[in-house]
């Protein structure tokens, strides 16, 4: 049953039971760098080697003592389009984070370059959960199952722990489950980007099989995605330190007395209403594959149904239009 006021905005008290009630990922991207540049990853085309920026601790103190202020108990991924182990700051954020929330699971996603025995301790040591290593190859080199390959055989190695491969498809997809139980989950996986990846917003125009976006999409209504520089993103193919998308983002932290008044405020409600039928998706969406919910024709029409009434309020009670919000067509 739709709870309507994901698609209205909502202050203080509301916002904070919605986002509680409905966020199940965070993701905080706590600096800028990655030392790769992956033709399937906007860094390709916009700038994360040169330069080293970090979160202020005046956001990530606003994050911690907000998500304390609600026990949350989801999922936060400390790391988005960064390398997170390159942060020499990563393990006392993982530690705060834990002390804050310690019901949740805290993620990292991570090329593995500066993964060795000492890091993956020390990490498990903070409070890590669940751990991906994405196994990446050189910068344009093709797929090439042996090398993949290889590449989890070394990582297995370096860090003495055994993994299982669990899905190959053959010049594709390469997936592997390193035993231990130290985290819950420590996979190391691979996919062929180059055929399967997704536009990334908009941004990444060369890969194939780009075409018009009609589906419902779940990002803005389960995840709160926030960049190093405090930017708040409707979901994580929208990158907040791109110049483009400056129309797009839900706001900064600065501009919110909390991050459940951002959850709550009309650029995201606005996000949610055009993101949530069946329809003609517009700007970033236009022709994304991430995110998408494949529903049944009578779930598709109840969601229409739920939105036109929604619009149909009296002037002074209807929510702003999508280009009222912000959003970019």
């Amino acid at each position: 049953m739709l709870d309507k006021n994901l698609l209205t905005p909502v202050t203080g008290d509301d916002a904070k039971a919605l986002f509680k009630a409905h966020v199940s990922n965070v993701e905080i991207e706590t600096f800028s760098y990655c030392n790769r540049v992956c033709s399937y990853c906007p860094n390709a085309v916009h700038d994360r080697r040169s330069f080293k920026s970090f979160m202020s601790d005046r956001h990530l103190d606003m994050l911690i003592r907000d998500l304390a202020a609600i026990d949350y108990r989801n999922q936060i991924v400390l790391s988005h389009y960064n390398e997170p182990m390159a942060d020499v700051r990563i393990i006392e954020h993982i530690a705060r984070f834990r002390r804050a929330a310690p019901n949740a699971l805290i993620a990292l996603y991570s090329n593995g370059d500066f993964l060795d025995r000492d890091m993956f301790d020390a990490l498990v040591a903070a409070g890590l959960t669940h751990l991906t290593i994405s196994i990446h190859l050189a910068a344009n080199e093709p797929w090439d199952d042996r090398k993949v390959i290889n590449r989890l055989m070394e990582m297995s190695r370096k860090l003495n722990i055994p993994a299982d491969l669990y899905h190959f498809h053959p010049g594709q997809a390469v997936h592997a489950k390193f035993r231990t139980d130290a985290l819950k989950w420590f996979y190391m996986l691979e996919n062929d980007f180059s055929r399967v990846g997704v536009d990334r917003g908009g941004i990444l125009t060369h890969l194939p099989n780009l075409r018009p976006r009609l589906t419902p999409c779940f990002y803005p209504f389960n995840t709160f995605n926030v960049s190093y520089g405090g930017n708040i993103s409707p979901c994580c193919q929208i990158r907040g330190d791109i110049p483009s998308f400056k129309n797009d983002i839900i706001g900064n932290l600065d501009g919110f007395e909390t991050i459940f008044d951002a959850y709550g405020s009309d650029r995201a409600a606005g996000w949610r209403r055009h993101l949530y039928a069946n329809s003609k998706k517009e700007g970033p969406c236009a022709t994304c594959g991430a995110g998408t919910l494949d529903l049944d024709d009578a779930t598709l029409a109840r969601r229409e149904q739920d939105l036109a009434a929604l619009l149909a309020l009296d002037p002074g009670d209807a929510p702003p239009a999508m280009e009222d919000t912000g959003i970019s067509a």
